[in-house]
Protein backbone atom coordinates (compact mmCIF):
# COMPACT_ATOMS: atom_id res chain seq x y z
CA UNK A 1 0.00 0.00 0.00
CA UNK A 2 0.85 3.38 -0.23
CA UNK A 3 0.23 7.44 0.52
CA UNK A 4 -3.61 8.06 -0.98
CA UNK A 5 -4.75 4.46 -0.91
CA UNK A 6 -8.19 4.02 0.24
CA UNK A 7 -8.71 1.28 2.58
CA UNK A 8 -12.19 -0.04 2.03
CA UNK A 9 -14.47 -1.43 4.97
CA UNK A 10 -14.56 -5.53 5.20
CA UNK A 11 -17.21 -7.30 3.13
CA UNK A 12 -19.31 -3.47 2.02
CA UNK A 13 -16.72 -1.77 -0.01
CA UNK A 14 -17.37 1.60 1.52
CA UNK A 15 -14.87 3.54 3.16
CA UNK A 16 -13.50 2.20 6.54
CA UNK A 17 -13.34 4.47 9.51
CA UNK A 18 -10.10 5.07 11.52
CA UNK A 19 -11.49 4.10 14.85
CA UNK A 20 -12.55 0.95 13.36
CA UNK A 21 -9.83 -0.01 10.75
CA UNK A 22 -7.35 0.41 13.90
CA UNK A 23 -9.56 -1.69 16.45
CA UNK A 24 -9.82 -4.55 14.20
CA UNK A 25 -5.83 -4.49 13.33
CA UNK A 26 -5.24 -4.59 17.20
CA UNK A 27 -6.65 -7.34 17.44
CA UNK A 28 -4.26 -9.18 15.39
CA UNK A 29 -0.74 -10.18 16.87
CA UNK A 30 2.45 -9.49 14.94
CA UNK A 31 3.23 -11.38 12.24
CA UNK A 32 -0.47 -12.34 11.87
CA UNK A 33 -1.20 -12.13 8.08
CA UNK A 34 -3.99 -9.81 6.61
CA UNK A 35 -6.08 -8.76 3.47
CA UNK A 36 -6.49 -5.24 3.02
CA UNK A 37 -9.27 -3.91 -0.01
CA UNK A 38 -8.78 -0.56 -1.03
CA UNK A 39 -9.34 2.11 -4.01
CA UNK A 40 -6.06 3.03 -5.71
CA UNK A 41 -6.79 5.79 -8.25
CA UNK A 42 -9.99 4.37 -8.51
CA UNK A 43 -9.37 0.89 -8.94
CA UNK A 44 -10.04 -1.86 -6.51
CA UNK A 45 -6.96 -3.45 -5.44
CA UNK A 46 -6.54 -6.51 -2.05
CA UNK A 47 -2.60 -6.57 0.03
CA UNK A 48 -2.11 -8.78 1.80
CA UNK A 49 0.23 -7.36 4.45
CA UNK A 50 1.65 -8.95 7.81
CA UNK A 51 0.86 -7.14 11.07
CA UNK A 52 3.52 -5.62 12.96
CA UNK A 53 4.54 -3.33 15.85
CA UNK A 54 4.75 0.57 16.14
CA UNK A 55 8.52 1.50 16.17
CA UNK A 56 9.76 2.90 19.25
CA UNK A 57 9.67 6.26 18.30
CA UNK A 58 6.56 6.38 16.49
CA UNK A 59 5.02 9.44 18.05
CA UNK A 60 8.19 11.01 17.79
CA UNK A 61 7.92 10.16 13.85
CA UNK A 62 4.00 11.08 14.08
CA UNK A 63 4.64 14.55 15.37
CA UNK A 64 7.43 15.26 13.39
CA UNK A 65 5.01 14.74 9.96
CA UNK A 66 1.74 16.99 11.88
CA UNK A 67 4.36 19.43 12.53
CA UNK A 68 5.28 19.65 8.81
CA UNK A 69 1.38 19.98 7.41
CA UNK A 70 0.79 16.01 7.27
CA UNK A 71 -2.85 15.73 7.60
CA UNK A 72 -3.05 12.22 8.40
CA UNK A 73 -0.43 12.88 10.97
CA UNK A 74 -2.21 15.59 12.36
CA UNK A 75 -5.71 13.97 13.00
CA UNK A 76 -3.68 10.87 14.37
CA UNK A 77 -1.92 13.39 16.57
CA UNK A 78 -5.21 14.54 17.41
CA UNK A 79 -5.29 17.92 16.08
CA UNK A 80 -7.08 18.99 12.95
CA UNK A 81 -6.03 21.99 11.71
CA UNK A 82 -8.29 24.29 9.63
CA UNK A 83 -6.68 26.62 7.15
CA UNK A 84 -8.60 29.51 5.84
Amino acid sequence: MKQGDIILARRRGERQQHAAFVQLISRRKPGDMVTLHALRGGEKREFKMSVSTFPADFGKQMLALAEKGDAAAQIADGRVLLQG
